[in-house]
This record gives structure tokens, C-alpha cells and sequence, in this order.
């Protein structure tokens, strides 16, 4: 294998190895494939303060709007605030006195934290094709995911 600065490589390290076409091909593919497999998820446009992209999940925090798949999500004002939370902390795991405290006016007002529960289930069934990005963290609470899990189903 020849490497960067052209000399042959004898068994000692000579500087950086470069890759034939073919072995670029197949590791290409590699990566392409192990990608595909975590199906990670690549913001298709930028992101700024005011706009949180996460696959096909985008929160306009400014705009007060939730788009999946280019299609706008009707969310209540509560469901869009939980939804804001969990995105502006992406990948944080958040108690449900955490979401209470962050996504709620007044918290104290609240009879039990489970309501998040119940706001959880339904903001998952509107966000549809998203909704596996809401991640339940047993013992801990919520989280919004950076990437869907690799079982999940293509439609």
C-alpha cells in the first residue's frame, strides 16, 4: 500500500495510508450502511436559535410551530411547550418535575406530574412518523433523541 508521501509501506508505519479506489468504494459503502442501520439523523436545513431540526422533526421556536415530514403539526399550546423543552435539550434526559417546572406557567397548580405523562402520549401521537424520537428513560423520565432507533420500520 503506498502512502501520502508516495513511499511503500514495508511493514513500518510511513505516514498516512491512502486507500485504493476499490477499498475507498467498499469503505464508503461501509459507512453508508452502518448509517443507515443507526439511521442518524442530518439536519436537511440550517439550524439557528430560533429553529430546531431533528430528522424529520422541525420546531420553530419563534414561530411557534412543529413541521414533520412538511406537514404542520397541530399542537396545543401545552404540547408545543413540552415539545420546545424536550428539543431545546436535546438528548438531555428531563424528570417530569424538570418538564413541569420548564413547560407548565404555574406547576404548583398541578395535581400530579403524571399529567406530563399524558401530554407525552398525545404529543407522540400527533407528532406521527416523529414520534419515536420522544425516548421514555424508565426511572428518569423524557427525552427528545438525536437519532431514531435502528429497529425502526420504513414505510
Amino acid at each position: 500500500m503506498k502512502t501520502l508521501n508516495g513511499a511503500t509501506n514495508r511493514g513500518e508505519p510511513v505516514g498516512i495510508e491512502l486507500l485504493s479506489p476499490i477499498q475507498a468504494t467498499e469503505l464508503a459503502r461501509a459507512l453508508a450502511s452502518e448509517l443507515d442501520r443507526l439511521r442518524l439523523t442530518v439536519p436537511l436545513e440550517p439550524q439557528g436559535e430560533n429553529r430546531i431540526v431533528i430528522g424529520p422533526l422541525s420546531v420553530d421556536v419563534e414561530g411557534h410551530e412543529a413541521v414533520v415530514d412538511d406537514s404542520i403539526v397541530d399542537l396545543n399550546p401545552r404540547e408545543f411547550a413540552l415539545l420546545k423543552v424536550l428539543a431545546q435539550n436535546l438528548g438531555r434526559v428531563l424528570s417530569r418535575d424538570q418538564l413541569l417546572d420548564l413547560a407548565w406557567p404555574d406547576p404548583q397548580r398541578v395535581n400530579s406530574n403524571r399529567t406530563v405523562d399524558v401530554h407525552i402520549r398525545r404529543l407522540r401521537l400527533k407528532l406521527g412518523a416523529a414520534a419515536d424520537l420522544i425516548r421514555t428513560v424508565g426511572g428518569s423520565g423524557y427525552k427528545l433523541a438525536r437519532f431514531a432507533p435502528a429497529n425502526r420500520r420504513q414505510p
